[in-house]
């Protein structure tokens, strides 16, 4: 039988748990851990309620009844005995009595009516106030190791020179640079303490070699450093354009004071080396005259165009340069006016080229009313309106009465509304997913309800297909029209089995199901 799973905690909120018993085992379940802290079995083979307590070993806690210890037993530990009394007990009072075992005296050690003495020879150790110690003047020469005296065990600056065997500091005990300038006498290094080739340039003093020790005709350019001569040491070191005074090395970046640029009579090209950049000439208040003609080859970009004479209009040539242009001109005027150009693509129309004509609008089916307007004519008002044809009136449903048909005529306009009463068809669909039937026959603890249609035999067919798994389920007792709770199997093909722990009587529960989804 498959016990009944409920995968939350259970609330009685304060009620009783009536007719309940714990769970019977002949053998103590292994279940370790803190996760069955608190679970409750009951040992049909010690005859005991045991407990869990969350160990990982040892967890099940007997609870035999009699409030009692049941058993007692004591391990001495490494160095005690039992003395007296018993080390295990399983039932009555329990006493027992732990001392020293008579080996734990060792070398050096005495044990007597529980006291363990220390032997001293009162020449390099003794005990004063229980505190084992080493006697004044108790460590000599005899106990002190050979090397055992390293450089942790002697006190800064406690050796001088009294301590030193002569002769004994050679170079391996020099420090690295130990012997500097104040260690060695005045004017007593000469050239035969020199290495040939060791007076390099840092211990040259700064500007220690000037000219008198410099050979004449002996620096030449790979003595020079790149960049080193400067102006200061050339006899002319510029020269003036205009007014600028230009240092050789420089870039002209400007040239100011020039009056006046000329260049030969001929053709030539200036600035040429601009590239593709902007080319400045003068300030914003500066105006730029051009005596003759100019000729621009590119494309010109002109802001806030201002002609002085218009007098014969501004002219285009067409895409074919010929005799014929077209001239722009603009009559008197007498007043500040702006022609705006419009934002879109097209061929700007003369006011000649529209004509007088006048067109007619008529309304067509479902409409009614029209008129007519004259191009080039004042401003004409034309209305036109939405014919009703319709010869429907209005519904008024309610409840799960509805409009289902509508009719409509050529014009889209309602000519007919058809109205339906849903109750049956939900009533129906509703009935279609649902069913109610009894079980129980006072033999079987399985019942098996199937799908209509599926072989095998079945206290029931549900009819509501074969996805079991969208079958909600309740259990009714007839009796008492309670709710029962029993293991219920969704199998497949629409099988659901429902199993009890004891059969129920014939037809003494209701079965419930409704098909969700």
């Amino acid at each position: 039988m498959a016990d009944i799973k409920f995968l939350n905690n259970i609330s009685l909120e304060n009620l009783q748990l009536n007719n309940a018993k714990l769970q019977v085992v002949s053998t103590d379940p292994e279940l370790s851990g803190a996760t069955y802290e608190g679970r409750v079995i009951y040992n049909s083979a010690d005859n005991a309620i045991k407990f869990h307590n969350g160990a990982a070993s040892n967890y099940w806690v007997k609870l035999d009844g009699s409030g009692d210890i049941s058993s007692v037993t004591v391990s001495p530990g490494e160095g005690l005995e039992v003395e007296a009394g018993s080390s295990s007990a399983t039932i009555g009072d329990f006493s027992v009595t732990l001392g020293l075992k008579s080996a734990v005296a060792g070398d050096g050690l005495t044990y007597n009516a529980g006291v363990i003495n220390v032997n001293d020879d009162n020449s390099t150790l003794t005990i004063v106030s229980d505190v084992l110690k080493i006697k004044d003047s108790g460590v000599t020469g005899t106990q002190i190791a050979a090397d055992a005296v390293d450089g942790t065990k002697i006190a800064d600056d406690s050796i001088d020179s009294e301590h030193y065997v002569d002769g004994s500091i050679d170079n391996a005990h020099l420090a690295n640079d130990s012997v500097n300038g104040s260690k060695i006498a005045d004017n007593s290094i000469n050239s035969e303490h020199y290495v040939d080739g060791s007076i390099d340039r840092v211990h040259l003093a700064a500007d220690i070699v000037n000219g008198s020790k410099i050979a004449d005709d002996s620096i030449d350019s790979e003595h020079i450093a790149d960049g080193s001569v400067d102006n200061v040491h050339l006899a002319n070191d510029g020269i003036i354009i205009g007014t600028t005074d230009v240092s050789l090395g420089d870039t002209i970046t400007a040239l100011v004071g020039l009056t006046d640029l000329d260049l030969t009579e001929a053709a030539h090209t200036i600035f040429d080396t601009v590239g593709a950049n902007n080319l400045t000439m003068g300030a914003s208040t500066t105006t730029v005259i051009i005596p003759g003609d100019l000729q621009v080859t590119g494309t010109v970009t002109t802001n806030n165009v201002e002609t002085v004479s218009t007098s014969n209009g501004v002219v285009f040539e067409g895409n074919a340069a010929d005799d014929y242009e077209v001239t722009l001109l603009a009559g008197t005027v007498t007043a500040d006016h702006t022609a705006t150009l419009p934002n879109k693509t097209g061929t700007l129309a003369m006011t000649s080229d529209i004509s007088d004509d006048t067109i007619t609008i008529t309304a067509g089916s479902g409409l009614v009313t029209g008129g007519t307007f004259t191009l080039n004519g004042s401003a004409t008002e034309i209305t036109i309106n939405h014919e009703d044809t319709s010869s429907q009136a209005s519904v008024d449903n309610s409840g799960l009465n509805v409009i289902q048909d509508v009719t409509l005529d050529t014009y889209g306009h309602t000519t007919g509304l058809a109205s339906v009463d849903l109750t049956s068809g939900i009533d129906g669909r509703i009935t279609a997913r649902e069913f109610s039937g009894l079980i129980g026959d006072g033999t079987a603890t399985t019942l098996v309800l199937k799908n209509t249609g599926a072989t095998g035999t079945a206290q029931s067919n549900h009819g509501l297909g074969a996805v079991s798994t969208s079958f909600m389920i309740q259990l009714i007792e007839v009796s008492s029209g309670a709710t029962v709770h029993a293991d219920v199997q969704r199998a497949a093909s629409g099988v659901v089995n429902i199993i009890f722990a004891s059969a129920p009587a014939s037809n003494a529960i209701r079965v419930l199901m409704t098909k969700i989804g």
